[in-house]
């Protein structure tokens, strides 16, 4: 994007749920933009781009070719890729909702498109912009050769998501962030626990060892009694510090969103940017990919295992 451009950059929304209205929202609290278009199918969705937003809705993303700039796409996780590849491939910048697909194959497809067409594609890694992630990042580069982080979910609130397991839905954020931070894991991903509710992975606890000798434990749990964002840093038995990722804003300061929003709009202007580009999204699939083939490991190892 020419930083010179004086026209108002045309973004889309696609998508109207949770996620998609509160993008509606980041967005529209920035300057240089306008909201000009809503993809969305569903009756209700339709219904509240009218009455809240004061516009109608298109049916299928490929509408929008030649219509915007940017789209962001925040459909469900295995409608992303028939969402955003034909945006990518006439050029349209892309924010993908988190995770950036649900197959190495999808996120692949994404990627060339970006590189074809020039388009820049950016993933929805918000907790990036998480002020007290900022905490765990430095705490990390201390001395804490144990790590515990943890991630739940009431089982309520994770029976509205079905598209995607926990790994794919909740461990993502963190594994996109411990890469970001501490680079790539060394050897093999160790299974401590898992859990499976009507066939789908929800609840995970896993080791991820680094060349340092670090050692890292994510857990993911969609059958919590309550919600859980929290960073342990350990030294011996005892942990030392514990940071709490669900803070409370203060009224003045952008949410999490917004700042991604913005750190887009950086990245657009060719500036350094914290923004999660798609390849290293496909970094955070791929090491989810390793976890959720682990559990099948361990799963498939005691079914042949004999009884004694």
């Amino acid at each position: 994007m020419n930083a010179t451009t004086r026209k108002p950059l045309r973004v889309a929304v696609v998508g109207l749920g949770k996620m998609g209205r509160l993008h509606c929202a980041a967005w529209q609290r920035l300057a240089g933009i306008r909201l000009t278009a809503l993809v969305d199918n569903d009756p209700g969705q339709i219904a509240w781009a009218a009455a809240a937003q004061g516009m109608a809705c298109l049916a299928s993303s490929q509408a929008l070719v030649g219509e915007v700039d940017v789209a962001v796409i925040a459909t469900p996780s295995d409608q992303h890729v028939e969402s955003a590849l034909p945006l990518l491939e006439a050029g349209i910048h892309c924010l993908v909702e988190k995770p950036l697909a649900l197959t190495f194959d999808g996120c692949r497809q994404l990627i060339e498109a970006s590189r074809h067409s020039g388009a820049l594609l950016a993933v929805g890694h918000s907790e990036r912009f998480n002020p007290a992630l900022h905490l765990a990042r430095s705490a990390l580069a201390g001395h804490a050769p144990c790590v515990e982080v943890i991630r739940a979910a009431p089982a309520l609130q994770s029976q509205m998501r079905n598209d995607s397991d926990v790994v794919q839905d909740l461990m993502i954020h963190d594994i996109d962030w411990l890469l970001d931070t501490l680079g790539a894991p060394d050897g093999e991903v160790r299974i401590l626990e898992w859990h499976r509710q009507q066939g789908q992975l929800s609840h995970v606890r896993c080791q991820l060892n680094f060349a340092d000798g670090r050692r890292v434990n994510l857990t993911a749990c969609r059958e919590s009694a309550s919600r859980q964002r929290q960073v342990h840093l350990y030294e011996g038995d005892a942990a030392n510090r514990m940071i709490d990722l669900d803070v409370q804003y203060a009224h003045h300061e952008p949410d999490a969103l917004t700042r991604q929003a913005q750190a887009f709009l950086s990245a657009l202007r060719g500036e350094p940017s914290p923004i999660a580009l798609g390849s290293q999204a496909l970094e955070a699939v791929l090491l989810g990919e390793r976890i959720r083939n682990g559990c099948r490991t361990v799963e498939a190892a005691l079914e042949t295992a004999p009884e004694h």
